[in-house]
């Protein structure tokens, strides 16, 4: 049963290691990564690392045929991709998201085994704020930024309500951001949340939309939930708002103190559930870091981000 993770990445070098490493520890067999436009060594970072790693890489440089979108680009060409249609699952996932399994031995397969079922499995964000870390020194992502949400985002709360899904790559025609489209046969898909419970699917049958228009009910972090460290520092911060969206676009509602901001930048309790991945995330980041040229890469990202970003 093998387990695939699908990401779109740009300017991601600083966390890279970190992120690779965490989702080879739950045990994702394989790692396919398109870049666009980096200028921080991502792309070269992952050129090396593909040596040696699980781990594909994919220059995405354009035209981008699907809308214009780079991100839908990147998922068309990955999803004819032969390791992808042979997967039992998919998942894509951004490299601020990081998927914290809490049921069984906290392995992906802990999770997708629950629901055999399951054709697709509803991920809910948890978002994590900056906490107190306004200037970022360099270090593990899940070990700083600790301070999230305390229970999970519904429609009445007012509050940014998605989910990302791990989903059979065989029961549809094509992968989408949030959910996978179009099950094959035209029936109606098998979509849950991680508690099991159905979720609707009306965007899986039609072109526009991409996600669960999930109901108060079927909001839950049990089992599993997709960390979501949209916010960091501020430093970092101001790094990912001028390298853009997804697909490139520098816009006002990224900044510090817009509306989106305070959607994302919780800080409510204190959750350090993910820390039990760190011992096995810290061995595989050891490995990959021994690739020579890696540590080299990453120190000439920090650099770059130190000058740009932590200027005074």
């Amino acid at each position: 049963m093998t387990h695939v993770i699908v990401a779109c990445m740009r300017d991601e070098a600083l966390f890279l290691v970190e992120w690779l490493a965490h989702h080879l520890a739950l045990g994702f067999d394989r790692i396919t990564v398109y870049t666009n436009d980096c200028s921080d060594g991502t792309g070269a970072l992952l050129r090396l690392i593909a040596k040696q790693e699980p781990v594909d890489w994919y220059d995405n440089p354009g035209p981008y045929e699907a809308a214009g979108s780079i991100q839908k680009t990147a998922l068309a060409h990955a999803f004819a991709l032969p390791h992808v249609q042979a997967a039992e699952w998919v998942m894509h996932i951004d490299a601020d998201e990081y998927l914290n399994v809490t049921t069984g031995d906290r392995s992906v397969r802990a999770l997708t085994g629950l629901f055999p079922q399951a054709e697709s499995i509803g991920v809910q964000w948890r978002h994590f704020g900056r906490g107190e870390v306004a200037r970022w020194t360099g270090g593990s992502v899940t070990d700083q930024f600790t301070w999230a949400e305390a229970v999970p985002a519904t429609p009445e709360s007012g509050r940014l309500v998605n989910f990302k899904s791990i989903f059979r790559p065989g029961s549809f025609l094509r992968m989408d951001v949030h959910t996978p489209k179009f099950p094959k046969g035209g029936r109606m898909p098998v979509a849950l949340n991680t508690e099991g419970q159905p979720l609707p699917v009306d965007a899986m049958l039609q072109e526009r939309g991409s996600g669960y228009a999930a109901a108060a009910g079927q909001c839950t972090w049990a089992n599993a939930c997709l960390h979501h460290h949209h916010v960091k520092s501020d430093d970092l911060h101001r790094l990912k708002h001028a390298r853009g969206d997804a697909n490139g676009r520098n816009n006002r509602k990224r900044r510090i103190g817009s509306g989106f901001y305070r959607q994302v930048n919780l800080n409510e309790v204190q959750d350090h559930s993910i820390a039990h991945y760190r011992a096995a995330r810290e061995a595989i980041e050891a490995r990959i870091r021994a690739i020579p040229g890696v540590r080299d890469l990453e120190q000439a990202a920090f650099d770059r981000f130190q000058a740009l970003f932590q200027q005074e």
